[in-house]
């Protein structure tokens, strides 16, 4: 399978100071992992068209590029 991973940008070094900055950086952080799922997808369906098996390994760089960090996630919570 290809390395096309859409690479990653750094996170601003500081947050957004007005709301409509934070609206912004949220639609751009939208698109990313709308663009990181189509090509998941399409490269899946590149796969199954060619009857090959998964590459684990690409997929799950894949999936860990659209994961939030564990900062974003907040603190766990026992149950």
């Amino acid at each position: 399978m290809d390395d096309r991973i859409i690479e990653a940008e750094a996170p601003p070094s500081n947050p957004p100071t007005t709301r409509e900055e934070c609206r912004q950086r949220l639609a751009q952080l939208q698109n990313d992992i709308t663009a990181i799922r189509t090509e998941i997808a399409a490269a899946d369906m590149d796969r199954q068209a060619g009857r090959r098996p998964m590459d684990a390994r690409w997929y799950h760089r894949a999936r860990t590029a659209i994961a939030p960090p564990a900062s974003a996630r907040g603190p766990k919570v026992p149950s």
